[in-house]
């Protein structure tokens, strides 16, 4: 569904402190599961929150608008097998870069690519390809980065995947948190349908029916949210 009604509220960046100043996609998600507000729903699986808020806060306000039909699709996704969730995060983080390396590659083709930030997406896809395929943690202290996030974020995927001393919960909060920095490196153009693309995954990943709010569920769902929205 693409045709948003004109009656849903304005989606914005960063935190709101109540429905009165705003909303950002995970502060709708919570209002919408009826959990107490904010953007740390609880009934969300950790990496679709993390990437949600990511985008929500990334994107420009002309583009986030483009994540409201996505509304719903975090809620109840976290499973109450956490091995399973730490296993979804693990494959979700290998889609994201897999999917982040298809839009280099897409960028490359079409000149848009600087020879810097090419040589950086193929340290990148060297560092990941380690990670992904040894049975335990690779070496990748040769690799510099330009940007320090590149390698914080690589070395929070590590340890999640790695370090067994760690309880599976903070492991899969990490593998969440560390995917979503991905973000920082997508063009703005590409970040919603990064976004839909996530949830598929989990859905498939899951084996779960996507739920998609029908325009009738999203009007009735504005109405609610401009009661409680008004000084």
């Amino acid at each position: 569904m693409n045709n948003v009604p004109d009656v849903m509220p304005f989606l914005s960046g960063g935190g709101h402190n109540d429905p009165k100043s705003g909303a950002c996609f995970m502060e709708m998600e919570s209002f919408l599961a009826g959990e107490k507000w904010g953007a740390d729903l609880q009934c969300a699986h950790p990496s679709l929150r993390a990437m949600a808020i990511s985008v929500n806060d990334r994107c420009t306000d002309e583009r986030r608008q483009e994540l409201v039909h996505l509304l719903g699709r975090t809620i109840n996704t976290r499973l109450e097998d956490k091995n399973e969730n730490f296993r979804i995060a693990l494959e979700l983080c290998y889609w994201a870069f897999e999917r982040f390396f298809e839009l280099g590659q897409r960028a490359r083709s079409e000149g848009s690519l600087h020879d810097a930030t090419d040589f950086t997406l193929k340290q990148m896809q060297e560092v990941f390809n380690l990670i992904k395929e040894s049975p335990e943690p690779p070496f990748i202290g040769n690799y510099v980065f330009p940007h320090p996030l590149v390698t914080e974020m690589f070395r929070m995927i590590l340890s999640a995947k790695f370090d067994n001393a760690l309880h599976i919960v903070t492991r899969t909060e990490a593998l969440a948190n560390a995917t979503a920095r991905l973000v920082d490196f997508i063009g703005d153009k590409w970040r919603p349908t990064f976004l839909a693309d996530y949830f598929a995954e989990y859905d498939e990943l899951a084996g779960r029916t996507t739920k998609v709010i029908s325009e009738q569920e999203m009007a009735a769902l504005a109405e609610d949210f401009s009661k409680v929205s008004q000084p």
